[in-house]
């Protein structure tokens, strides 16, 4: 639909603006695409944890990171986003954890092995 279409471009400007992103998702679900409005949640949560971790927020980030991957388990971005607050936080064995739970969802992938390395490096025995 326009309106649709119109809140996309709206929340593409805008990522961060909750109102926009509630917008989208009400109309999303309106149109009978709940699939799509879940989506978008997961994004918007990714996207405000993006915006605590730079604040230095790691435990608001980290939370904001577990929700999107509750909402959307198969991305690896969000659950290799918790890992990394989870270093930041000092918490390594759970890093550790997690990390190795991305390489099997995705092995091979360079960054998440980067951080696992790093997580081993630094995780006490």
């Amino acid at each position: 639909s326009v309106a649709v279409d119109s809140l996309r471009r709206a929340n593409g400007l805008a990522p961060s603006d909750r109102a926009a992103a509630y917008a989208l998702g009400r109309a999303l679900r309106a149109v009978g695409k709940a699939d799509e409005a879940q989506i978008n949640e997961a994004g918007r949560l990714n996207n405000l944890g993006l915006d605590a971790q730079s604040a230095g927020d790691f435990e608001l980030a980290l939370r904001r990171y577990e929700a999107a991957a509750t909402i959307a388990p198969e991305n690896i971005d969000f659950h290799r986003n918790a890992a990394l607050a989870l270093c930041h936080l000092g918490r390594w064995h759970e890093a550790k954890a997690r990390l190795r739970k991305v390489l099997r969802m995705a092995p091979g992938d360079v960054d998440t092995t980067k951080a696992l390395y790093i997580a081993l490096d630094n995780a006490p025995d």
